[in-house]
């Protein structure tokens, strides 16, 4: 239960990135600015027209890493693909199903438990996000887009639009809750 809620929160905190792509984290994805770079795996970076997603580590994202991520720097920063090399498409698909399953069953229990709606799954995390950033903090369509990493290349006015690493983390920080207090110690003082 603990996994599912922290992986459906982190997804969250992530700027909705899904299941697969919060799988092949690495902690080399780590920058210097303390963000998340990756590509989403939806995208085809040969195609040229993928843009890489910057995801700010939000305190409450670092906690979940110190409980759920593997100790080791080296590899991913979670463990449900250890020992799968990235291009293993086919076992990469067969562990993400096998652990996506008890997941999303895990979070219709607990929504149940909490008088939710039981249809939510790891799928409503970027429906979630993005709905959040639209209607609650009021921000552009292309500035939404270039936080979930979809293109904007047909958008004239995107490419005057640049998010700095500070202008990602004040937006993404208006979702955490500003009177708790985060431990924030953890590997990721020794990585990047």
């Amino acid at each position: 239960m603990e996994l599912a809620r922290d992986v459906f929160i982190f997804m969250f905190y992530g700027s909705g990135m899904n299941f697969k792509d919060l799988c092949l984290l690495k902690y080399s994805h780590i920058t210097y600015d303390k963000e998340l770079k990756f590509y989403r795996e939806k995208t085809d970076i040969d195609s040229g027209d993928s843009q890489p997603v910057y995801v700010p580590l939000l305190p409450p994202m670092i906690e979940i890493i110190n409980r759920h991520g593997n100790s080791s720097l080296d590899g991913y920063i979670f463990p449900f693909l250890n020992g799968i090399g990235e291009q293993d498409e086919v076992n990469i698909k067969k562990l993400n199903r096998r652990d996506l399953d008890p997941i999303n069953s895990n979070l219709k229990i607990m929504a149940a438990e909490l008088g939710l709606n039981t249809d939510v799954s790891t799928n409503w995390v970027r429906h979630s996000y993005m709905t959040h950033l639209l209607s609650e903090l009021m921000l552009s369509e292309t500035v939404i887009k270039q936080m979930v990493g979809h293109s904007t290349k047909k958008d004239v006015t995107a490419g005057y639009n640049h998010l700095t690493p500070k202008k990602r983390f004040s937006i993404n920080s208006q979702l955490i809750n500003p009177n708790k207090k985060y431990n924030t110690i953890s590997l990721l003082a020794t990585s990047g």
